[in-house]
């Protein structure tokens, strides 16, 4: 979801991606009563710059989001929405190859490829 939370009488809300409008199919692509956009089964040809215009007769406001599509490259594995990686502040192969994922501060950044990381060695088992 990408949020457009508008308020004010007569306001209309407007989405694009790449400058060309989005028009909701009310299947994969949705409009909610607040304005926000809803994507469902998001492929990579929906990666783009995505634009809420918010205007009235007058006046006119916009934001902009970049939506990058990612691949699940082990499927199956429970990975919490909310685990991501940052690769802008961490080379995330980097902490897993070193072996920094048990340090807070190194896999708060590296939420998922921790956590993936994690998975394989339980599903393998570790011999000692």
């Amino acid at each position: 979801m990408l949020p457009c939370v508008v308020s004010g009488d007569n306001v209309n809300v407007g989405w694009s991606r790449n400058g060309v409008p989005v028009r909701p199919d009310g299947r994969n692509v949705l409009m909610s009563s607040d304005g926000s956009l809803i994507l469902n089964n998001v492929q990579p040809a929906d990666e783009g710059t995505y634009t809420c215009n918010a205007y009235t007769g007058i006046y006119s406001v916009s934001a902009t989001a970049e939506v990058k599509v990612t691949k699940d490259t082990q499927p199956g594995l429970d990975v919490p929405p909310e685990c991501v990686d940052q690769p802008e502040l961490a080379n995330c192969e980097l902490i897993v190859y070193a072996r920094l994922c048990s340090n807070s501060y190194y896999s708060s950044f590296c939420c998922a490829s921790c956590t993936r990381h994690s998975h394989k060695n339980d599903r393998f088992g570790q011999r000692g």
